[in-house]
């Protein structure tokens, strides 16, 4: 298993079908090993890859806590909102490139910018229109979250954001560029809030 995602890392030119395969079996190391809990980032991108939609509680709360937050404060720059820090790609990175030296054994298949860069686009690819969503019905542990989404507000509007995907742009939203990565972020009632450019 190991040596196969090797094999796939030292490909010149990494497919889609490439970058996908490689989140699938590093899953299925992070599982055979129980190291899930020590690369918390590449875990929650491993399963992101491997499911059309997450609902699981835990880091999809979270995130949609979060960017409910970060709306409230960003208000008014829509269209520039900054969403890096809630999907954490450099977190991924760093945790990509320990899992590749600790866990592989190999330092050469560790990523510089440039690399990382290409596979974090093509992962975007992958990942566009696989949905983080929250759950229909939750764990109650996780009740005072869920209500703080349900009753998050803009001035008078209440717009709690409840689910995240990101998409490619086809050249239909103008200023963005074709192929350009986006994300978007829909209300209870599915009706886009808010979105923009990666």
């Amino acid at each position: 298993m190991k040596q196969s995602l090797l094999n796939l890392m030292s490909k010149n030119d990494i497919s889609l079908e490439d970058i996908e395969l490689m989140f699938v079996r590093a899953r299925l190391i992070l599982e055979k090993l129980n190291i899930k809990h020590e690369y918390p980032q590449l875990n929650f991108y491993c399963d992101w890859v491997v499911h059309p939609e997450i609902n699981r509680p835990n880091k999809v709360i979270d995130l949609i806590l979060n960017l409910n937050q970060k709306i409230l404060r960003d208000y008014g720059l829509k269209k520039g909102m900054n969403i890096h820090s809630l999907i954490e790609p450099d977190k991924l990175w760093s945790e990509l490139n320990v899992f590749f030296i600790k866990v592989l054994k190999s330092d050469k298949h560790k990523l510089d910018k440039e690399n990382w860069s290409k596979l974090f686009y093509g992962l975007c690819h992958i990942l566009s229109n696989r949905t983080l969503k929250i759950p229909e019905n939750p764990p109650k542990i996780y009740a005072d979250k869920i209500e703080q989404i349900k009753n998050f507000n803009v001035g008078q509007h209440i717009v709690g954001i409840t689910s995240f995907e990101l998409e490619i742009n086809d050249g239909t939203v103008e200023g963005i560029p074709n192929g350009a990565v986006m994300w978007k972020a829909m209300a209870m009632n599915d009706n886009l809030i808010i979105s923009g450019q990666l």
